[in-house]
């Protein structure tokens, strides 16, 4: 046998149904949930059956946490939730006590599940309902996922409480008059209505938006597209993510520490750069070095290499590779039948970055923040040089001179424009040949090494040394 009973339209009306079944024990199979009209005293008597039915439980009292719960979960969109919430009161009070402690229950689990959908709804609700003045009252139109509104009224109640207000959703409209708080009929669709607090949101969204982490993903999770027709400032957000990059890359440059600063206003000649060098607190790399080591060769100089930053050496000395790699790089220029006099070396950064242990200072390499700081000093030395070629050893200096549009593997070998010469070469770092152990590969990377000078130098077409030279030049080890 099953009975018919229309679904109330108010909480309290549905635990008062709920409780005067359960007096008389009917099992939720029983039951049959339906949208009829009428009251729940009509819905349940108006049946000859139920007139005969007596009742099996005096005092029906269902736990407070289970009746908290089930206040929300009445407010769920979908007609599963009435077959659950009886079904629900019923094993609690006739055959599981303790099933809301039961992690691995079914109906606990979709109890649970529903409970916090409505909890999320309601926390979107407040956060996107948007207020427009119209006469002496303040409106809003929303359109929550769930019937939401009835738990949320009192929130908007009790900070608006001396204005009039009114909310409407597709399903019921809330009114505020400073004295009572009234339900209606709901606006199936949003009015067109527009003030000048539109403008105000969309100013707000504009002057809040971070553009240095536009993560849409996050924002369209917690601010769901479905939600945007209601917010004005949404109308900004297309906008605002097409510009980001722009504004990031402004507020980087903005924030970042730089040398610029430290710049002559009018640059003549390379000695001038290196004297205004000497002066620089670009970054917190010229706090812990001994010299800032500018570049050296002369202004005619049409061949012209960049390095990382000076070494131990270059940065006691004053000077560009002098050390270790320095020597290298002269061996290697012996080689080839190039001139250390009639060729210009310097470095992306002019600072030595470095970690002491004990007494020694390991080289470190630059992050690129120091490299961006230092890049105004290697700017101003390559404007001013013009070089017919220029040469970039290692990732560092290419990343500087071209950008990190590439993989170093990606730069090498290849000829390049940067925005100071028509022919930019990317070759190895001696740096990188002394800190490889194998000699098979050491020899492999000299070669490297060599072929790309040799490639440089013959598109220039430079003054060499004597080849006779070379032999005196030559490291048996290195």
């Amino acid at each position: 046998m099953s009975w018919e009973v229309a679904m109330p339209e108010t909480f309290s009306a549905w635990h008062e149904t709920a409780t005067a079944l359960l007096q008389r024990k009917v099992a939720p199979p029983q039951l049959h949930w339906s949208r009829q009209q009428g009251t729940f005293e009509f819905a349940l008597f108006a049946a000859k059956d139920w007139q005969e039915l007596p009742l099996r439980v005096v005092r029906c009292v269902l736990p407070v946490d289970f009746v908290t719960m089930a206040e929300w979960v009445f407010h769920f969109r979908g007609e599963e939730k009435w077959d659950l919430l009886y079904r629900a009161a019923f094993r609690l009070l006739f055959e599981k006590p303790g099933l809301l402690k039961d992690p691995l229950d079914s109906d606990n689990r979709l109890l649970r599940s529903m409970h916090q959908n409505l909890r999320r709804d309601a926390h979107k609700m407040k956060a996107f309902v948007r207020f427009k003045k119209v006469g002496e009252k303040f409106v809003a139109w929303y359109k929550p996922d769930h019937i939401t509104l009835p738990l949320v009224s009192s929130f908007f109640k009790e900070r608006f409480k001396t204005l009039h207000w009114e909310i409407a959703t597709p399903d019921l409209t809330a009114e505020w008059d400073g004295k009572a708080l009234k339900f209606s009929k709901g606006e199936a669709v949003a009015p067109d209505r527009q003030d000048e607090t539109d403008s105000l949101w969309r100013a707000y969204y504009r002057s809040t938006f971070n553009p240095t982490r536009p993560r849409v993903k996050a924002m369209k999770k917690e601010m769901p597209v479905r939600f945007w027709h209601g917010l004005p400032e949404s109308r900004e957000i297309a906008q605002a993510l097409r510009d980001a990059p722009a504004r990031a890359a402004e507020m980087a440059f903005a924030q970042a520490p730089s040398a610029q600063s430290f710049l002559p206003e009018t640059i003549s000649s390379l000695g001038q750069i290196a004297k205004s060098l000497q002066a620089c607190q670009g970054c917190p790399l010229s706090r812990s070095t001994t010299h800032r080591v500018a570049g050296e060769g002369p202004v005619t100089a049409e061949l012209v290499f960049v390095g990382e930053q000076p070494g131990d050496e270059e940065d006691l000395q004053g000077r560009p590779f002098v050390g270790p790699a320095g020597k290298l790089l002269m061996q290697a220029f012996a080689e080839v039948g190039i001139d250390r006099s009639k060729v210009y070396l310097t470095n992306s950064v002019k600072d030595f970055k470095y970690q002491k242990v004990g007494t020694r200072r390991l080289h470190q390499r630059p992050k690129d923040g120091e490299v961006a700081a230092c890049r105004p000093w290697l700017n101003a030395e390559l404007s001013l040089l013009r070089p017919k070629v220029l040469v970039c050893l290692g990732q560092t200096a290419a990343f500087s001179v071209l950008g990190r549009h590439n993989t170093l593997a990606a730069l090498q070998g290849k000829t390049h424009r940067s925005a100071y010469c028509e022919t930019t070469l990317v070759i190895r770092h001696p740096s990188s040949i002394l800190r490889t152990e194998d000699p098979a590969l050491k020899q492999a990377a000299w070669q490297e090494l060599l072929t790309g000078l040799k490639s440089a130098f013959s598109m220039v077409g430079c003054v060499g040394i004597e080849p006779t030279t070379t032999e005196l030049l030559r490291l048996a080890t290195f």
